[in-house]
């Protein structure tokens, strides 16, 4: 990601890198060094206030770009490495409130004035494999069972229930969702689904590749599908013709 100082940050297997233009800065965790990243795997990045925020496989880390200061917010009474993977899931707010799911426990939301992560009580957490906040605060979730619902993040933070969640009517469980642009995006096998700010859908693209997507962003008047394998294609959203 680009960040507001025109920084490019990129999140590997193997720590968080920073280019300035000019030379590459490395953070990696380090045992002995607690202002170190809490892991090597980099899963997000969320710049928000002067900060980013960083969720790896292991604990959420809060970076001030100003004093290069980490934060480590792991969230869990044990401090263990946890089993699955994106066991930490960020989120952000169109206010800038900073929100995270940990599988097992449910969501969190940030309190500044605390420095700490505040437990939000719902009761459907335990059922969500993925979710996506947009900059006009509707959340999507996957869940387990590869159906897609929604609600505002405001009834989220409220006490959002099970019973508050709405479908998307798509008619088949999917494997991933993304967002960009303010927009969010399905992906069953070879097919994505484009969805209208009411969730419905309003177009169904079949990719000329059967390789697992790996990201999915919208520039301009075009769609880039990246893949886990390699290789990417783009759209002409315009006139949706065949990818080249």
């Amino acid at each position: 990601m680009e960040d507001a100082e025109h920084t490019i940050w990129i999140g590997t297997w193997d720590g968080l890198n920073a280019y300035n233009g000019r030379e590459i800065t490395t953070f990696r965790y380090s045992k002995n060094n607690p202002n170190s990243i809490s892991n090597n795997v980099i899963r997000q990045i969320i710049e928000c206030k002067g900060s980013l925020w960083i969720a790896t496989d292991n604990g959420i880390n809060r970076l001030d770009k100003r004093t290069r200061q980490i934060t480590r917010y792991y969230l869990r009474t044990d401090n263990k490495v946890p089993n699955q993977e994106k066991s930490f899931i960020l989120g952000k707010s169109a206010a800038g409130d900073i929100i995270c799911l940990i599988k097992g426990l449910g969501f969190f939301v940030y309190n500044d004035s605390e420095d700490e992560f505040n437990p939000i009580n719902t009761d459907f957490a335990s059922h969500i494999k993925d979710y996506s906040v947009s900059d006009s605060d509707r959340m999507l979730f996957l869940l387990n069972n590869g159906n897609t619902v929604h609600l505002t993040y405001n009834l989220l933070v409220n006490g959002g229930k099970q019973s508050d969640l709405r479908t998307v009517d798509i008619q088949t469980p999917v494997d991933k969702i993304f967002l960009s642009k303010d927009r969010f995006i399905l992906n069953k096998d070879n097919k994505l689904f484009l969805l209208n700010p009411d969730f419905t859908v309003s177009q169904c693209i079949e990719l000329d590749s059967s390789k697992p997507v790996s990201q999915v962003i919208f520039a301009e008047n075009k769609m880039y599908v990246s893949f886990i394998e390699g290789g990417c294609i783009h759209y002409d959203l315009k006139r949706i013709l065949l990818p080249t």
